[in-house]
């Protein structure tokens, strides 16, 4: 399978993912809901004015073959005009006849004609039936429907197996003929309609998404996707005092310990983040984004996220400023404390095994007291400020828990420089320093780092027991991944039960 259209997709501007699946996948699927929806493969009709009855029974599934029909513009254009479905306001092409075409077949349907009066066989026939559609999809960001609508049907192969027409032969051929055309086509036209095709992009749950734009070229059907939102992380409460998470979310390796500058009226210390290392990725299984240079890796549905996508996801998480204080004054003394902290400007950019992404990061705390005594206050004030050198930056690894596909910060290879002072100085307070320091860099290994982490750990993919959009029960299994021109690719590889 060649990148293409995929790229091409993804280059367009409010396209930040695309996913789709291959006309072999559509046709496994088929089979399946054939299986288990034998009861609406089979019909039956009357035409008592003929003393004609006549059933059918569509014992082969449905094949499906991901390739534009011929004159694809004007058969869709006549066809959508006369379908009442083509003016609903979630239509997808509703403002344009660029709906996307396909051709199915029903390669084994066969069709019995009864006499009403006598109950006797006429004629029994098995048809081959090709079928040219195209799709109608409609799109809001909480739902979805790809449906397949016919355009032309046509007989392709039809064998007499029984006939007992007497006389009447003749007249019999052009009744079976007129039933043909204008009854059995129009069945199998509104019988299309029931089966909603799979929706691959169900698969994706990192965002909320809406349907732009979406083709059918060499045997895949291709869906372009605007994020919309990235959707919450899995969390109890957003409040920052529950964000501080317990001591063992990072294993603290050797060289930890903040170097200090002591000097007589301040004190300095850098405290290098790249020994702390997220324990839970120990239980997950590391993913590495090889490099694609021919086809993608095999599989019957994909999943493509831009690195669009990832902008929009540091965007929204990566650009944080919390701010806090608290002060009670009396009448012969006071004291006030604050604190802040802000991450912004992020960037991110997708390698080979890893999301790299920088920000700008900062954060400080200022505290003092004051107590009057007989004629005047006694002042102090004590603070701190801290800054990542010369960046924050980190990485965020791919991991397959399950089921699940992940995103997961696992390294911060920066440092952070903390610098405290004291206004007015007083001697013998160094170690007040020194706590300052400590507090200050604890708040960056206790609450900055949870926060970035919270921001980037994000599920991406989520492969359900059931095919998206139907009740069809499915065992599916990522099957590849590669990094593409900046883009994550995704194969998964779906079995049905027999």
């Amino acid at each position: 399978m060649k990148h293409d259209t995929m790229t091409q997709m993804l280059a367009t501007a409010d396209i930040d993912l695309a996913a789709g699946m291959t006309d072999a996948f559509a046709t496994k699927y088929g089979k399946l809901h054939h299986r288990l929806n034998r009861g609406i493969y089979k019909g039956e009709g009357v035409a008592e004015s003929l003393d004609l009855k006549y059933d059918y029974d569509i014992s082969d599934p449905l094949r499906f073959d991901f390739q534009p029909i011929d004159d694809s513009a004007s058969k869709v254009k006549r066809a959508i005009l006369r379908d009442p479905h083509f003016g609903n306001d979630k239509n997808l092409f509703r403002e344009s006849f660029e709906a996307p075409t396909l051709k199915l077949s029903l390669p084994n349907t066969n069709l019995k004609f009864i006499a009403i009066s006598s109950g006797s066989d006429l004629a029994s026939l098995r048809l081959s039936i090709s079928i040219e559609a195209y799709l109608f999809l409609t799109s809001t960001s909480k739902e979805y429907s790809i449906r397949v609508i016919s355009v032309d049907i046509n007989i392709e192969e039809q064998n007499l197996l029984v006939e007992t027409l007497g006389d009447s032969g003749c007249i019999i051929d052009k009744l079976i003929e007129h039933i043909l055309e204008h009854v059995l086509k129009d069945r199998l036209s509104r019988f299309i309609q029931t089966i909603d095709l799979p929706q691959p992009q169900d698969f994706i749950t990192v965002f909320d998404t809406e349907l732009r734009k979406a083709e059918i070229l060499d045997n895949h059907l291709y869906l372009g996707l605007q994020a919309v939102r990235p959707r919450l992380n899995e969390q109890k409460s957003s409040n920052l005092d529950d964000i501080f998470l317990p001591e063992d979310l990072f294993e603290r390796t050797e060289g930890l310990a903040p170097i200090t500058d002591q000097k007589e009226r301040e004190m300095s210390a850098v405290l290098n983040m790249e020994h702390l290392v997220p324990r839970v990725l120990n239980t997950m299984k590391s993913v590495d984004l090889s490099s694609l240079t021919g086809d993608l890796p095999e599989g019957d549905i994909f999943v493509a996220l831009s690195e669009r996508a990832f902008q929009l996801l540091a965007d929204k998480n990566l650009n944080i400023d919390e701010r806090k204080e608290k002060k009670e004054d009396k009448s012969s003394w006071y004291y006030f404390y604050r604190y802040w902290m802000k991450v912004w400007s992020p960037v991110v950019s997708l390698g080979q095994s890893a999301l790299n992404f920088r920000a700008e990061l900062a954060g400080g705390a200022t505290g003092g007291a004051g107590l009057k005594g007989c004629s005047s206050w006694i002042k102090v004030e004590i603070g701190a400020d801290a800054r990542a050198e010369p960046f924050c930056h980190g990485r965020a690894g791919f991991y397959v828990r399950g089921k699940e596909f992940w995103l997961w910060p696992k390294a911060f290879p920066f440092a952070v420089r903390a610098n405290a002072w004291m206004k007015p100085w007083i001697p013998g307070l160094n170690f007040v320093l020194s706590i300052i320091v400590s507090s200050l860099l604890s708040l960056f290994t206790g609450l900055i780092l949870p926060l970035l982490t919270l921001g980037l750990r994000k599920k991406l993919l989520s492969l359900p027991s059931k095919v998206p959009g139907t009740n069809v029960p499915m065992n599916a299994t990522f099957s590849g991944f590669g990094n593409w021109e900046s883009m994550l690719f995704t194969a998964i590889t779906v079995e049905f039960p027999e």
